[in-house]
Parts: structure tokens; C-alpha cells; sequence
């Protein structure tokens, strides 16, 4: 089955951001040659509490941790995009928030899945600019990151707002586990959903709250901006507190 031409359109534009690999998970692809038996995998794995990533100038890091941001976004909108459809989703909106797209001076609404795109698109292009995110490990902050940092942190985390307001059906298939999975496997259903090898949305969860931990300790957090996202993000959690594991 060919790829709808949104997603055939993002991917020539923007790839993962490569990452420090420390060792590769085995994973499952849902569906195999014709829907058949699931195609089994190596996953890269990482962990940014390694002493080699902690040891990185802390702008390098916090490009990492972007970076797992915006590979995270492409899961989610690769998987779930299609929910997403324009005729639904005619705008980006989070709560009562409609997110507009400011690019050259113009500010524009465009439907949600089309202002996830260009975000996804946009931080791949700014993540790979090396002035922005210096790996020599120096502690002076680089040239006008304040409000590149704000913006990609702003951008990214409205991808996890949208799908967190506006399609509960991510959650109902990402975490919920039925009574037989339960059963089956109850420590993995109480810590990290039914589908604990890709869980787009709690791999999201876990990066906004540790960026916004760096947003906060490096000055760039705006509450103003993301009061929505924010407090769809403690909602999430109060319903799921045994999830402490998953996002530490």
C-alpha cells in the first residue's frame, strides 16, 4: 500500500535526527508483508543519563534531547497523522488555543496536521545548524539561542497538545490494556501502557517534561504559552500515575 503523499512529502524533507546510540532494543513492527506476521527489529535505544551524554557541553545536550523531541513527533504523526485529516482538524487548536504558524513576518491558520508538518520540518532544519547547539563543551550559550530554543520547545510541544486534546483514541490504543493483557502482563500494563515498545504518546510525555525542566533552569520557558499544554500534560498523568516509571 503506497503512502498517502503527506507523509511521502514530510519524509523528503525531514529524517530522524541522529542520536547517541548505547546499545539496541528488539521491537515489533505491527504489521508484516501483508499484514501477516509482525516484522521483528532492532531499535536504537538511548539513555540521556549515560555518564558520555552527561558529559556533553549542556547546549549539545539539550540539542539531543530536541532531537528525541522531534523524532518522537515523527512517530506520532507518521502513526496517528491520519486522524489528523483537514477536514476534521481545519485548524491547530489546543483547548480554547488556536496555535497559528509565524514564518517572515506573516502569521497564518492552517489545519493541524499541515502546522505539524512544518514544525517537524522546521526543527529538523534548525536542529542541524551547529552554531545553534555547540559540542565542544563550552558553558557560554551560543548566539540568539534563547529564542530558537523557546520556539522549537513552543513548536514541538503543541504536536503533543493537539493529539493529547484532540484524539483520545492515541491514548485508548496506546495505553489502556484490555482484562487478557492485564492478565498477561500486569507490571508492563501498569507502567507503561499496552504498547510499551512504541509508545508515541508517553515517549512524548517524557520529553516535554524533561525539557521544560531545561526551558525553566535556562530562562526560555514562557508559561504564557504553553498553560494549555501544560496542564493536558498533568491531566495525563493524574490519570496514569503509575507511570512515574516510564518518564523518569
Amino acid at each position: 500500500m503506497e503512502a498517502p503523499p503527506w507523509v511521502c512529502d514530510l519524509m523528503s524533507k525531514c529524517s530522524y535526527f541522529p542520536l547517541p546510540e548505547v546499545g539496541k532494543v528488539k521491537i515489533k513492527i505491527k504489521h508484516g508483508p501483508n499484514r501477516q506476521n509482525p516484522i521483528i527489529k532492532r531499535k536504537p535505544q538511548y539513555n540521556f543519563r549515560l555518564k558520555s551524554v552527561l558529559e556533553m557541553g549542556k547546549y549539545e545536550a539539550i540539542g539531543y534531547k530536541f532531537g528525541m523531541f522531534l523524532n518522537d513527533g515523527l512517530d506520532m504523526l507518521y502513526e496517528y497523522g491520519h486522524l489528523c485529516d483537514p477536514s476534521k482538524c481545519t485548524k491547530m487548536d489546543i483547548g480554547a488555543v488556536e496555535c497559528l504558524w509565524e514564518s517572515d513576518g506573516k502569521v497564518i491558520s492552517m489545519p493541524a496536521r499541515e502546522y505539524m508538518i512544518k514544525t517537524l520540518i522546521w526543527a529538523f532544519e534548525t536542529l542541524n545548524i551547529p552554531e545553534l547547539f555547540p559540542f565542544d563543551g563550552e558553558e557560554k550559550p551560543p548566539k540568539g539561542y534563547l529564542k530558537t530554543y523557546k520556539n522549537i520547545f513552543n513548536r514541538l510541544s503543541r504536536i503533543l497538545a493537539h493529539f493529547l486534546y484532540a484524539h483520545h483514541e492515541v491514548e485508548e490504543s496506546e495505553i489502556h490494556c484490555s482484562e487478557n493483557e492485564e492478565k498477561q502482563q500486569p507490571i508492563i500494563c501498569k507502567n507503561y501502557g499496552r504498547n510499551h515498545m512504541g509508545n508515541c504518546l508517553l515517549n512524548m510525555v517524557r520529553d516535554y517534561i524533561s525539557l521544560r525542566e531545561d526551558a525553566i533552569a535556562h530562562k526560555y520557558y514562557q508559561e504564557n504559552k504553553n498553560t494549555f499544554t501544560q496542564a493536558l500534560v498533568d491531566e495525563f498523568l493524574e490519570r496514569h500515575k503509575t507511570f512515574d516509571i516510564a518518564i523518569k
